[in-house]
């Protein structure tokens, strides 16, 4: 029953969330603009930057939950044609603008303009030829835009390598969101190397990119083992971000039993409750068989046992429980 009311909290939740997003009572007049690189490399994203502009006499409005404070790429409708194809067909951008969580509404006056950047994937290695409307204002052209599809190096090397500078450097959340959602190996060594440096603010760049990857290499478990020990027990600070959350996630990652025990050490000798609960918040979620997933409750248990009366402890252990049940219950892949 707990979990069956967890489940519909989080999805009442998440449909609550998605709706501000989208905002279907949005309306105004706008004009849109894109731009591109002519020839762009093969195996990414096409990359777009559209000028949307309000042409009408009352403001147009949009929900933002950053972290920049242009409209979500979930506000576009995209088509794409290639090579022989017959028909247009509609292909989802991302933006990295969050769509559910605390936010608040932004708009464009009359007559402003606003650059917003999209991500358009493509599957296949020609060119492309894109149209792009807005969903929720009202527009009398598409824009349209053709991007040349490379497979010279030279076209992947600039991206990754802007990819890793706003990803170390945190400072463009677009393609900070091209190196988490789309890194290639190159670019995850590169954040593998990074995140053994000692300056926190990279450390942490790095490691926000490795914990949004669905696995790592398992040869990195060591080293995360020792980062798991090293950050985890420190006091965090608030330009760290989330650093020490995602050193655990991206541990766990790599499936590693070097990783994997130095994170059930740390949540054994968490120094408060803010600290266990990280360990605990990523093991809940973490990949692995069934196997792993009973080594980490048996874990949780254990240490629940070994401290009865401390209730903050009980409260977060019933809630990492819950979750590994769900999962061994409902393996979705099979675990």
């Amino acid at each position: 029953m707990y979990r069956l009311s967890l489940r519909l909290i989080f999805t009442a939740l998440f449909i609550t969330s998605s709706a501000i997003a989208a905002d279907p009572q949005t309306q105004g007049e706008v004009a849109i603009t894109v731009s591109a690189d002519s020839e762009q490399p093969s195996g990414w994203p096409i990359v777009v930057e559209l000028t949307l502009t309000n042409v009408g006499e009352e403001p147009i409005r949009w929900w933002c939950g950053g972290p920049d404070v242009y409209p979500g790429a979930e506000h576009f409708r995209v088509r794409v044609h290639q090579g022989l194809e017959d028909d247009w067909r509609e292909v989802k951008p991302t933006n990295g603008q969050y769509v559910e969580g605390s936010g608040t509404h932004r708009q464009l006056k009359s007559g402003e303009s606003i650059t917003v950047p999209l991500a358009l994937p493509v599957e296949k290695k020609v060119g492309a030829s894109f149209r792009i409307l807005p969903r929720e204002w009202r527009a009398d052209k598409v824009a349209e835009v053709t991007v040349l599809i490379s497979d010279d190096p030279v076209y992947a090397d600039r991206r990754r390598d802007r990819m890793i500078e706003s990803a170390l450097g945190q400072t463009d959340s677009f393609w900070r969101h091209i190196a988490e959602r789309y890194a290639d190996a190159v670019v995850i060594e590169a954040m593998l190397r990074s995140v053994m440096e000692d300056d926190a603010l990279v450390v942490a760049g790095a490691a926000r990119v490795l914990a949004k990857q669905d696995t790592l290499p398992e040869s990195a478990g060591g080293d995360f083992a020792a980062l798991v020990r090293r950050w985890l027990a420190r006091s965090p600070r608030p330009e760290w971000g989330g650093l020490r959350e995602d050193i655990v996630r991206a541990a766990l990652k790599t499936r590693s039993e070097k990783a994997r025990t130095a994170v059930l050490d740390a949540m054994r000798a968490a120094p408060d409750a803010t600290s266990r609960w990280i360990v605990l918040d990523a093991l809940r979620v973490s990949p692995g068989y069934r196997e792993w997933l009973r080594r980490a409750r048996a874990a949780i248990i254990d240490l629940q046992k070994a401290s009865p009366r401390d209730i903050e402890l009980a409260r977060q252990s019933k809630e990492a429980v819950d979750w590994l049940d769900s999962r061994l219950e409902h393996p979705n892949p099979p675990q």
